[in-house]
C-alpha cells in the first residue's frame, strides 16, 4: 500500500490504460485508454449503449474494471480508491438526490466539509447556478432543470481535484448550460481536470482539449 504522504500531491494527473469491463458476459468497454493532466478537459461522445456511463463510473472509481490500470499521479488508483474517491467529483447521468429532502439538505448530505465550509460552498454554487429561490424546496417539487442543477452542485460540493460528469447538460436550458460550462471552465483554469460525456459535441468542442468518440 502506498503511503498517504506520496498520494497527497496537489496535481491530479490521471492515466487509464486498456480498461475492460463486462456485465453478465456482455462486453461494455474494451481496451479504453485515456490520459488527462491537471486542468485538461476531455469530452466523451457517443450514443446510448456505447459504454460512456460505464467508462465514467470506472474512471470515478465507483465500479471496478475487469482488467486494465488507472494511475493518478503515477499511483495505482484502485489500490487507493478510498482516498481518491474523496478527490473526484462524480456527477451521474441520473439524479442521485433524495426526493423527500430539500435541495440544501441534499447538498449538506453530500458534503465532506465542515459546517462553515459547507455553507460557504453551498452559497457559492447557489449563486453560480441560480438556485437561491428553490434551495429550501423538496427535490420532488423541483422541475427537471432545477433538480439537474442541484445534482451538478452535489458533485462539486467538495471542491474536487478531478471531475467526472456524465451528461451534465441534460435538462438544462441554454442559459443554465452556459452558466454550468462557465463554472467548469473556471475550474479547469484552476487546474481541475475533467472528463465530461455528452450526446452532442457542440456542448464540448469550444472548450475541451480533446473529444473522444466511442
Amino acid at each position: 500500500m502506498t503511503s498517504e504522504k506520496s498520494i497527497a500531491a496537489e496535481k491530479f494527473d490521471l492515466k487509464a490504460t486498456k480498461i475492460c469491463k463486462s456485465y453478465g458476459g456482455t462486453e461494455a468497454v474494451k481496451d479504453f485508454n485515456l490520459t488527462i493532466l491537471s486542468g485538461e478537459v476531455f469530452g466523451l461522445i457517443g450514443d446510448n449503449g456505447t459504454g460512456k456511463s460505464t467508462i465514467m463510473r470506472v474512471i470515478a472509481l465507483i465500479d471496478r474494471m475487469d482488467s486494465g490500470e488507472i494511475l493518478i499521479n503515477g499511483v495505482d488508483a484502485c489500490e487507493n480508491a478510498k482516498h481518491y474517491r474523496t478527490k473526484i467529483g462524480y456527477i451521474p447521468q441520473a439524479n442521485a438526490l433524495i426526493e423527500e429532502m430539500t435541495a440544501i439538505d441534499n447538498l449538506k448530505l453530500f458534503s465532506l466539509l465542515d459546517n462553515k465550509a459547507t455553507a460557504e460552498k453551498i452559497d457559492e454554487l447557489s449563486k453560480a447556478f441560480d438556485m437561491d429561490r428553490f434551495l429550501h424546496k423538496k427535490v420532488k417539487h423541483l422541475s427537471g432543470g432545477m433538480a439537474r442543477r442541484v445534482n451538478i452542485a452535489a458533485g462539486l460540493i467538495n471542491s474536487p481535484s478531478f471531475i467526472v460528469a456524465d451528461e451534465p447538460f441534460t435538462g438544462l436550458d441554454a442559459t443554465q448550460r452556459t452558466k454550468v460550462i462557465g463554472y467548469l471552465e473556471n475550474l479547469a483554469k484552476e487546474g481541475v481536470g475533467q472528463l465530461i460525456s455528452s450526446h452532442y459535441a457542440q456542448n464540448l468542442e469550444s472548450w475541451s482539449k480533446s473529444i473522444i468518440t466511442i
